[in-house]
């Protein structure tokens, strides 16, 4: 049978992932830092939100809290001087 392309060599085993070849410290510094930003930015959310008052019995849970009709009274009120 004749050959119609060229035949390409196999990479080496050297270039295949999980050799034995450790991988550049930018790669593992970069892992790192991207878990240390997200774990950094959950605290702060956590922190911002007060976790002691998260599960109290005050929180509303659902139901008409009246919280929808307050920007649009805020509207009418301070912010547009003319009738809509």
């Amino acid at each position: 049978m004749v050959a119609t392309r060229e035949v390409v060599d196999a990479p080496e085993l050297d270039d295949q992932p999980g050799s034995a070849r450790p991988r550049p410290w930018y790669d593992r510094f970069e892992f790192w830092a991207s878990i240390a930003v997200v774990a950094v930015c959950c605290a702060y959310t956590l922190s911002q939100l007060r976790p002691g008052l998260l599960l109290l019995d005050t929180t509303a849970a659902g139901g008409d809290t009246g919280a929808h009709v307050w920007f649009p009274a805020f509207l009418r009120d301070h912010l547009l001087p003319w009738r809509l």
